[in-house]
């Protein structure tokens, strides 16, 4: 990384988390972890602690088991806080994703009531208006299903049922001529007929 590179909360959240796993399961380890850990504390021991070999001859001074473990469980005030700090991150991380997760239900509500508020109003001042006008609503309402429910008589209509006037309706007579069918309307013009 560069620096002066930005760097999202979630990616160190992500971090934060892997590097206190990291420490956690590496450098703070009880004495039977260590142990199942590091199958011959002495040597890692020796290249921690970096102890000169003599070249000359054939001996090293090889550190104790118990400077080793103090190794591993003493580890210094630096080590300590980076711990802690990256321990508070994660934690502060997870409180913040459980207030999210509480407040999102009463975000959602507050959105939904801020999109119905014009619409509750209309209806609330069109309610209003039908109620001034001296009839309620379920009033209204319970007259046009009843009305509905009535048997309604139907009485035919004297009108005639074509588009056409009577007085301009013809008569046509069909005569026959020598086997052939011809209306008289071909040879002479329609008389017209008052009424059906």
């Amino acid at each position: 990384m560069t620096g002066g590179a930005q760097i999202e909360k979630k990616d160190v959240n992500v971090v934060a988390r892997y590097l206190f796993g990291f420490i956690k399961s590496n450098i703070i380890l009880s004495q039977k972890e260590f142990v199942l850990h590091h199958d011959k504390p002495i040597l890692v021991g020796t290249i921690i602690d970096r102890e000169h070999i003599h070249m000359a001859g054939a001996s090293t001074s090889a550190p104790s088991v118990e400077q080793a473990y103090r190794y591993f469980y003493d580890p210094s005030p630096l080590t300590q806080a980076i711990i802690y700090k990256f321990g508070s991150l994660a934690r502060s991380a997870d409180v913040r994703v459980a207030r999210v997760k509480t407040d999102m239900p009463w975000i959602i509500h507050r959105a939904i009531e801020k999109a119905l508020a014009p619409s509750r109003d209309r209806v609330s001042r069109c309610e209003g208006l039908v109620e001034s006008h001296g009839l309620r609503l379920d009033t209204l309402t319970a007259r046009i299903e009843a009305q509905d429910k009535a048997k309604v008589v139907l009485i035919p209509s004297s009108e005639p049922t074509s588009g056409v006037q009577p007085k301009t309706t013809a008569s046509v007579d069909i005569y026959v001529y020598d086997n052939v069918e011809r209306a008289e309307d071909d040879v002479v013009k329609p008389r017209i007929q008052e009424g059906t």
